[in-house]
């Protein structure tokens, strides 16, 4: 990806610096995760990028994120299990402690079920997450992947596997505005559906394409207060 802008030879410096901006800004508070996304084409044989190109870009990537300090690796917006085991191993080499695999689903035209881009269902994904070792089974963006699809894919993943889950929806479905790609989803009209997420089982909560700090801000608030209820019980 960093090829396309002329960067290819920066991947070191420019995940490093993000590592650090990272945990200067939380001021040690919270956890850093490196974050390795699509790596931009497709592999041997739907595409012509070699498997071993691949390999390469994922471990200088996840190399990088653990000798800047990473406190773990996610993998996010996948959409073939092919791509997503290098990535796996790569942060595993590294020495990541903590391995995250997210993907990216999209409802399907009859409206009743979900798979990603390359036909995978969640239960697929989280059983093969599973057996090569992520220690949180993730998912993020896609389309029309709301709040209330989301908990339903989290509730997959649970009946596959006990471990955490991760659930990082877009605010509502894009829309195209004078050429300009738009999220109009609220923080207050995301957050309705959070603590069904929550109740499907989600441990970590977030935002894909379109949140915003208004987004997580208004996603803490009501987890805090949730909390707080809580522990008076």
């Amino acid at each position: 990806m960093l090829n396309r802008h002329g960067e290819g030879d920066r991947i070191v410096a420019i995940n490093k610096a993000a590592v650090s901006i990272a945990r200067e800004a939380l001021r040690g508070h919270g956890y850093v995760l490196g974050d390795i996304g699509p790596f931009g084409g497709l592999m041997e044989p739907y595409g012509e990028i070699a498997r071993e190109e691949v390999e390469r870009a994922f471990r200088e990537q996840a190399r990088a994120l653990m000798e800047a300090g990473a406190d773990g690796v996610i993998i996010e917006t996948q959409t073939a299990l092919e791509e997503l085991e290098i990535a796996i191993q790569a942060s595993h080499e590294a020495g990541a402690p903590v391995v995250i695999g997210s993907l990216a689903f999209d409802v399907m035209a009859s409206g009743e079920d979900v798979r990603t881009m390359m036909g995978v269902s969640p239960e697929q994904a989280a059983e093969f997450m599973v057996e090569r070792g992520c220690q949180v089974l993730g998912l993020n963006c896609g389309t029309f992947i709301s709040m209330k699809v989301a908990a339903d894919i989290v509730r997959r993943y649970r009946k596959i596997s006990g471990l955490p889950a991760m659930a990082q929806p877009n605010a509502g479905q894009p829309v195209l505005e004078n050429m300009k790609v738009l999220y109009k989803e609220t923080p207050d009209q995301m957050a309705t559906g959070l603590m069904e997420v929550i109740e499907a089982g989600a441990r970590i909560v977030g935002g894909c394409c379109g949140s915003t700090p208004a987004h997580i801000r208004r996603f803490q608030e009501i987890l805090t207060a949730k909390n707080a209820k809580d522990a008076k019980k």
